[in-house]
Parts: structure tokens; sequence; C-alpha cells
């Protein structure tokens, strides 16, 4: 009896070890909501491959402008005030056209006219002193004073001629008027009288974090996407990057943003300016492709590396 009993225990021991090991292995098997699990190992790999959309584009805030913008401020004068305004907002000129005259053409109009007379009468006393001296009744002293007489007369009517020409405020450039600062009547100030754009070219200047602009290069393809614009967005090339960081411009809508970024600007050239000559100062998102083939690599990288020499100044 104590012998049958003595084997009851140790099978029972036997098999409570067993059962007890079998606990312990389903504790350490991976469960799908657990790290190192599949279903953990699912979720890594569509982090990667959203890594990997990021790594394929920059997206950044920037702006539509013209590649070439002047401020038309007149003569450097101590005083200007329109007279009269000969163009306005949104009109197109030509290289040379007059855009305003002054309220001082009138004025330089009668010195002009001053000028003429005094050169009419220093003419006819030249010639009055070279005949004198011809006839030996005049010294050669009295014909010099009065060609000096009539050569200052000369540089007068000249100056007075210059300074009307500067009453006729001409453009110097071909181009659209983006904006009026002063119309007749109004003193020049620091703005100008008016800007003037070429709308030929077009650029989306956008406003690339630092951290990201080494991966930007010139050729690479872009997209300026806004509502405003005619099917949502316009096409180009990145044009030129910019040499220095600074201080972000464009700031978003989301309150949350950081306000002080650091950035550099990228130039992209737009397919179709025309698309975008009226809507100069837009923001809009834009959006690098660097999986394009950039023109010239090396180029984008020169242009980045003093970037980020100057992200510490």
């Amino acid at each position: 009896m104590r012998k049958l009993f003595l084997a009851l225990a140790g099978i029972a021991v036997l098999a409570a070890v067993g059962a007890a090991g079998w606990w312990m292995g389903q504790r350490r098997e991976p469960s799908p909501g657990r790290p190192g699990s599949l279903g953990t190992s699912v979720g890594a790999g569509q982090g990667s491959r959203s890594a990997s959309l990021a790594r394929s584009r920059v997206v950044a805030l920037g702006r539509i402008r013209p590649r070439t913008r002047v401020r038309v401020a007149g003569p450097a004068r101590p005083s200007v005030v329109v007279g009269q305004l000969l163009t306005d907002q949104g009109q197109r000129v030509e290289k040379g056209q007059e855009l305003a005259r002054l309220d001082s053409l009138a004025s330089e109009q009668a010195e002009v006219e001053v000028a003429r007379v005094e050169l009419a009468d220093a003419e006819r006393d030249l010639k009055r002193a070279r005949s004198l001296v011809a006839e030996g009744v005049s010294s050669r002293a009295t014909y010099d004073q009065a060609l000096s007489r009539r050569d200052r007369a000369v540089a007068r009517l000249g100056q007075a001629r210059a300074e009307l020409e500067q009453s006729h405020v001409r453009a110097p450039t071909p181009g659209v008027v983006l904006e009026v600062f002063a119309r007749d009547g109004e003193r020049v100030g620091e703005d100008g009288i008016l800007e003037l754009a070429d709308t030929s070219v077009m650029l989306a200047v956008a406003e690339v974090p630092e951290a990201e602009i080494a991966s930007v290069r010139v050729g690479q393809r872009a997209r300026a996407v806004s509502p405003t614009l005619s099917g949502g967005e316009l096409t180009g090339r990145v044009a030129r990057i910019g040499g220095k960081v600074r201080q972000q411009e464009v700031v978003s809508a989301d309150p949350v943003a950081s306000l002080d970024a650091r950035v550099v600007e990228v130039e992209v050239e737009l397919d179709d300016p025309a698309a975008a000559a009226g809507l100069t100062n837009l923001r809009v998102e834009v959006v690098i492709d660097l999986e394009g083939a950039g023109e010239g690599s090396g180029e984008g990288a020169a242009a980045a590396a003093p970037m980020s020499a100057g992200a510490g100044r």
C-alpha cells in the first residue's frame, strides 16, 4: 500500500511540473498586440513607407512674385511731388514710356527758355567780338571773354534741359504696374511713385527649412498649390537656391506653428507665368519633388553649403 501511495504521489508531482512548464511557455509566445508581434511588424512597414514618401519631397510655404520688380521714384531731389500720373495699377507699359510728370515741370520749362535766350545773346556777342578782333578794333582778350560767356550759356542750357527731362518720369523697363504709391499732388515718399514688374517670368518663392535644404537641387520639378490658382496648382522647376539662412516670413495659419523658423529661399520658375501674372504675393504651398533629376547637383550642393554655416550667425 505504501508503495502504491508513493507511486501516485510521484505521478502527481510530474503532472504538476509539466503543467507549469506549458503555462510558462504560453506566456512567452508573442501576441498580435505586443511588441515583437506580427501586428507590430506590419505597423513598422507602414511607418517605413510613410517615411520614404516624406523623404521623396519637400513641402514649404511660399509666395508668388515676378522675377523682376522695380520701384520708380523719380529724380534724386530733396522734395518730389507728382503733378500728373499718366498710368495706373494693372496697366502694361513699355521701356521709356512716360509714367508721370512732376509739379516742377512748368518752372523747369521756363528755365530752359531763359537759358535759350541767354545762349542767343552770347552767340551774338561772340560774333561781334570776332569781327572787332578781325578789324583790329578790339583786343584778343575781349574775344576770349565773349567765347567764355557763350560756353557757359551752352552748359546752362544743357543743365536746364536735363532737369526738365527728369520731371518726365519714364519706365526703366517694360512691365506691369503692380502698385501706385503717389498720385497727383502727393509728395513722393520712401516707396517711390509706383512699383513696376516684369511678369513674363513668374516665381513661386518657397521658404524651405534649413534642415531640408541639402536635399534640394536646381532643376528639380515642383508645384505651387493654392485653391486660388486655376486647377489648384501651377508646375515649375527649381531655378535658384538662396545663399543664406534667415527667419521665416510666410507664416502658416496654424496657431501652433513656429514663428521663428530658420529657412532658405528657393525660387521655382513657373511653367505658365501668365496664369500667375495677376497674383503677386499670393501665399502658396510649394511641393518640391526630390526624386526628380536636378541639373548639376554640385551647384545645389554648393548653394546649400554656406547656408548651414550661416545658421549659427
